[in-house]
């Protein structure tokens, strides 16, 4: 059983919680854990969620934030905060998508969070900033969902295949201070190139070849994913030969009357979270 709201901000109703703020604060306060994917962040964005945040984590929840790391737009105090928080409790992780990475622009919004036996998925146009969570004219979905569906893993999924294909780094204090300083730099420049910016630019790009990635040890796989994994062979192989376990798969999930697209599907997610790639003439690959 799944459920779907629509969230807006409060300019449009009459409650002063009626915004998106509002409604990450009651998650806050409800779950046991969080995940969440944000393209920006602000001081003022994390000042709307702080209180609700390390309550979570004062109580022994779970946290994993992957921020979009683009000077332009996320303020290094930010950063800076959830670092310092990372490193104050051991069940926050905090990663972070570098804008120097060539792939395309990293730009996702999506909070996730678990607890009491449900998940509870939001995903639109709110970045972890002030406007974004409370002034914005912003567009919102949240979907609820029983643990155990298919809805509450496909989710998790993408939330997982979004962030696996950003490439996010481990942050350190070398960095963030390089950061600052690129923020800065940029700013004082009022946008446009100088000798200052071009050098702060370079030492963080610097700075960011040696640093290291987000693991696979992160991801929480859903059962259908864990399934067709523990059946993978080392070496190459192709569907075919994921097909033979066919039988064992329905005996585990009898109401399932697609098997092999499932199959396939789970295959297309793994290779998305780096598990196995995908060679030519069909064949696959463990990695």
């Amino acid at each position: 059983m799944s459920k779907i709201s629509f969230l807006f901000n409060s300019q449009f109703k009459d409650e002063q919680e009626a915004t998106f703020g509002g409604a990450l604060r009651k998650l806050f306060s409800t779950s046991s854990d969080v995940m969440i994917a944000v393209a920006y962040v602000s001081s003022n964005g994390l000042a709307c969620i702080w209180t609700e945040f390390e309550n979570l984590l004062k109580s022994g929840g779970s946290a994993e934030v992957v921020i979009g790391l683009d000077w332009r737009i996320t303020h290094p105090d930010a950063v800076r905060m959830l670092y310092d928080a990372s490193r104050l409790f051991c069940r926050f992780t905090l990663y972070g998508v570098s804008i120097n990475e060539p792939c395309s622009i990293y730009h996702p919004k999506m909070y996730f969070f678990t607890g009491k036996g449900k998940g509870t998925f939001l995903l639109g146009s709110s970045n972890l900033t002030g406007g974004g969570l409370e002034q914005n004219l912003e567009a919102n979905v949240q979907i609820e969902a029983e643990d155990d569906c298919d809805v509450f893993w496909d989710a998790l999924d993408f939330y997982y295949v979004c962030s696996a294909k950003a490439n996010p780094i481990i942050l350190t204090d070398e960095y963030i201070d390089l950061y600052n300083k690129a923020h800065f730099a940029y700013h004082e420049s009022l946008g446009e190139l100088s000798m200052k910016f071009s050098e702060s630019r370079r030492n963080l790009v610097d700075c960011e070849a040696g640093m290291r990635k987000a693991g696979k040890d992160r991801i929480k796989l859903s059962p259908w994913c864990e399934l067709v994994l523990s059946k993978l062979p080392e070496g190459e192989f192709t569907n075919e030969d994921i097909y033979a376990f066919e039988g064992e798969f329905r005996e585990v999930y009898p109401d399932n009357m697609h098997i092999r697209p499932k199959i396939r599907q789970q295959l297309q997610i793994l290779r998305d979270l780096g598990f196995i790639e995908f060679l030519p003439n069909d064949r696959k690959r463990r990695i």
